[in-house]
Order: structure tokens, then sequence, then C-alpha cells
């Protein structure tokens, strides 16, 4: 969720959740949030001393926040809201706690209604090409591992998977901050926890995770945050 939706002072985020932690500090962090602390939602402790009320998206404020909160172990179904009541509108999600114990709360805002949302997050696809082709001017041919980035743009292309997946990452611009695969048809977890520990060797700073996305055709989908 992003901009216009989120709109600086007038959007109410909500998740069920207890008990939350902030990250802990790493080089050129720019979070207003207390590093590393422990607290209840929606109240978590500032760096200045005092709480900030997280259900509140900040006006003039610019701060990049990610924060680790465990779903309400008394609740059966989780949920995630954002609420506009000036428009009348809530987005969300529902879920099962036992499959989704905990989330993360990821604020990056820029105190700018204007903000270019799709800068803060962006997607690569990684598939099996199943004929030769060309796109953007490159020659595919059918059985290399290929990655897209946005408007299906071919930004790696090679027989090698990992060396496919190695080459999309390192396209991405300084600024992101974590890099989350999603493993889908034809992938399985011991492979992707592999490919995750190879893009954190190459790119130091940068938190690696890895999630069962579920997701037919692609294998991967690559999310930078």
């Amino acid at each position: 969720m992003g901009p216009p939706f989120l709109m600086p002072g007038e959007t109410i985020i909500d998740i069920a959740a207890t008990n939350c932690r902030v990250r802990p500090q790493k080089a050129g962090s720019t979070g207003k949030l207390a590093y590393g602390k422990d607290f209840v939602w929606p109240l978590a402790p500032l760096t200045r001393g005092g709480t900030v009320d997280l259900t509140t998206v900040p006006a003039n404020q610019a701060s990049l926040d990610l924060a680790a909160c465990q779903i309400d172990p008394n609740k059966e179904n989780g949920y995630i809201t954002a609420v506009r009541p000036d428009k009348h509108l809530i987005f969300g999600y529902v879920f099962r706690r036992e499959e989704y114990p905990w989330v993360m709360s990821w604020m990056n805002y820029t105190g700018d209604a204007r903000a270019d949302a799709p800068q803060c997050i962006l997607v690569l696809v990684v598939r099996e090409a199943v004929r030769y082709a060309t796109l953007g001017g490159r020659k595919v041919k059918s059985g290399q591992t290929i990655a897209l980035g946005p408007d299906d743009v071919l930004i790696a292309a090679n027989r090698d998977r990992e060396k496919c997946v190695l080459e999309a990452v390192a396209t991405l611009k300084p600024g992101f901050e974590l890099i989350t695969l999603f493993y889908g048809d034809g992938a399985g977890l011991a492979e992707t926890e592999g490919m995750a520990r190879r893009i954190g060797s190459t790119m130091p700073g940068i938190d690696v995770e890895v999630r069962h996305g579920g997701q037919p055709y692609y294998r991967y989908l690559i999310s930078a945050e």
C-alpha cells in the first residue's frame, strides 16, 4: 500500500498485533523508532524519547522504520487494514493466524502525498523461457532463466539460474534495504534459502528474506524495498 491511498495525516493503519520489536540499527538508517526495542502495538518507542502511535500515517515527516509484530495469539484470524475516513474506504487483508503468526510492518514515509510509491517497492519476475524470442533487443533462448522488471523489461537471461538471479539483483539501484524471495512453481525452500545466502554475500548491508509465495509459472518473485 502506498500513495495516494496512504495519505499523510488522513490514513489510519491497524494490525491485529500484540508484541512487536523494532529492527536493529544499520549503517545509514533513517528511522525515528528506538532500534531493537520491544513494544506493544500500536505505541512504539522513539529514539528521542516518548512514544508514537503507529496507526497514524505521519504528515510532514520522512522516516523509514521496520517492526516485526506478533499477531494476537487469542485470535483465530489476523488482519492488516488501512482506512481513509474522509473517503469512507477501507483496504486490508484477513488471514489465518496459524499460517502467519508474525508480520513485518514496513513504514517508509516521505510526508509527501505525491510520493512516487513504485520507487519504494520494486518487483522482479524470474521464470523459464519456453521459446526463442527477442526482448528489448536481446535474444532469449528456450530453456534459459530470464528475469523481467517493470513493464516486462528483460534485465537478465542465463542458462545458469543462479547467475540469472544474481545478475538481476545486481541491477538494483542503491537505497533498497530489504530483498524478499518468494518461491513458487518449480522452486523449493532449500534452493531458495541457498539463493538468499548468495545474494546476501554479494550485497552486504541488505537484509534478504525467503517466503513461500506458491505462485504458478514464476519460479521466483523478487521484492526489493
